[in-house]
């Protein structure tokens, strides 16, 4: 009825709707680009902060490995050093004070029977007197001269109780017995092996107490370490919170203060955010 059919146009009226259509249409295309442009930027919002913090936990996690894997070393260097040089010393020192009893066993001894289970015996002292300086050979962190000290004192020691052997043989008791005395030949050796072996043994107690520091101190700077960073983390993470907060209330706060201008009739309410370029 409003239309002029004769010459097809739209009444003044009806062009002002159609333009006011128009008008409410322009702003509902540029609410959804505006809503897929903060969709957009919301979500890289929350893949940023949630890869901060898997990065700053992935961070945390790797430190604590290296931590504990240099506390193992630690751990593992004291058990293979010295614990097993103190076990193979205390082994060693008895096989040489057991060989000092059994070389003066022979030299007083004039059963040949006995004697001959003392020297049996001596040479199974023998035996692993030098799997012990084998031990030690392998695991002992200190200078090898002191192994080889230990090595040449001993290689004497058992000259000397072929000497005395040989002493036996020959008929000469009272020299054989005079070598076993206390300011003799053969205790004299025993005097020098025990001394190194006694040399090495204070290295391990000390190589111990610096292992055991080093160790204390890993330890401690640990748990600071780890303190630091947790506090780091918890930090960074409500920093991130609250800017990830921040960023999705504030627009959801102006779409619905929006929506309720549009129904309330106010169709050219508009949310005050703009994409940024």
């Amino acid at each position: 009825m409003l239309r002029n059919r004769g010459s097809g146009r739209y009444s003044p009226l009806q062009q002002s709707f159609r333009k006011n259509d128009r008008g409410h249409l322009s702003t509902i295309i540029t609410k959804a680009e505006q809503m897929r442009i903060q969709n957009f930027k919301i979500g890289t919002q929350l893949r940023t902060g949630l890869g901060l913090i898997i990065l700053l936990v992935f961070v945390l996690g790797a430190f604590a490995w290296y931590q504990a894997n240099r506390i193992w070393e630690q751990t593992d260097m004291i058990y293979s050093h010295p614990m097993k040089v103190r076990k193979a010393i205390a082994e060693l020192k008895t096989d040489v004070l057991l060989w000092d009893r059994y070389v003066k066993n022979i030299v007083h001894d004039k059963n040949n029977t006995t004697r001959q289970d003392d020297i049996n015996a001596m040479n199974l002292c023998e035996a692993d007197a030098t799997r012990q300086l084998d031990s030690i050979s392998v695991v002992y962190l200190g200078p090898q001269k002191d192994v080889s000290d230990i090595y040449n004192a001993w290689v004497k020691l058992k000259e000397t109780r072929e000497m005395i052997l040989e002493m036996i043989r020959e008929g000469k008791n009272a020299e054989a017995i005079s070598s076993t005395l206390r300011k003799g030949y053969e205790e004299a050796q025993i005097d020098q092996v025990l001394k190194e072996i006694n040399d090495v043994s204070l290295f391990s107690f000390a190589k111990a107490d610096q292992l055991y520091k080093t160790a204390k101190i890993n330890k401690e700077t640990l748990q600071l370490f780890m303190l630091i960073l947790s506090c780091a983390i918890l930090l960074f993470s409500f920093l991130i919170s609250l800017i990830l907060v921040r960023g999705i209330k504030k627009p959801i706060e102006e779409m619905m203060i929006a929506n309720d201008e549009f129904r309330n009739g106010n169709l050219n309410a508009r949310i005050g955010y703009s994409a940024k370029k």
